[in-house]
């Protein structure tokens, strides 16, 4: 927790500043940091939070308990190191290029990621093919009756990808995965396709003419 009771003019240095942090160990001390000022400084990695801290107290104290110990210091140098929750590692791949997510392609989320954005032009032409075979009806039958079911089809790949997305990046499944989903709706588009084949494709037959029968005087 850091609290700071005012900013500066320029609003570069915080006035005021409490900080607590609690341990981490069952065997380990609270913090406690009471300071005049504090300014941040640039992490080149990017990894925590750096804050430098003048003329302030230090206090260390387990709850429950009267004892503590107290340091002051003169200029302190904060280190707050950033919780790596999925959400926000889950942020920086989806932000993260091609070019990075390939060069870290051994790690399972990254390999999820990767196989994600690649698997949506194919998507794509998957749609294409799909839509061939849904568009035919009956001449007879109204002209939306495919409508809703091609919604349903078309949105079961996408939840398909999505699902093995999730357990590629849990490492249960391998990036074939992908590749093995891709086929199996291709193989259904193509006999979709041969079933339900454009008119103009079938060869019409030629009438049967009732035989010729003689006749005799």
């Amino acid at each position: 927790t850091i609290y700071a009771g005012s900013l500066s003019e320029d609003r570069r240095e915080l006035r005021d500043v409490f900080f607590y942090q609690r341990a981490t160990e069952p065997n380990q001390p609270d913090r406690m940091i009471l300071a005049e000022r504090a300014s941040r400084v640039t992490d080149p990695d990017e990894q925590a939070s750096i804050v430098d801290l003048q003329n302030g107290r230090q206090y260390q104290l387990r709850a429950g308990q009267a004892a503590y110990s107290r340091a002051e210091f003169s200029y302190y140098r904060l280190r707050i190191e950033h919780e790596s929750s999925p959400e926000a590692a889950s942020a920086r791949l989806e932000t993260a290029s091609l070019t990075q997510l390939w060069q870290d392609r051994a790690q399972s989320p990254v390999m999820a990621e990767l196989g994600w954005r690649l698997s949506m032009p194919w998507v794509m032409v998957l749609a294409c093919v799909l839509a061939v075979p849904l568009a035919q009806v009956n001449p007879r039958q109204g002209r939306y009756l495919r409508l809703l079911p091609s919604i349903f089809l078309f949105a079961t790949i996408v939840v398909t990808l999505m699902a093995v997305k999730t357990r590629v990046s849990k490492d249960e499944l391998g990036s074939w995965a992908f590749v093995a989903v891709l086929l199996g709706y291709l193989t259904l588009a193509i006999g979709m396709t041969v079933r339900y084949r454009m008119p103009s494709w079938r060869t019409p037959k030629p009438p049967q003419q009732p035989p010729v029968q003689e006749q005799t005087s």
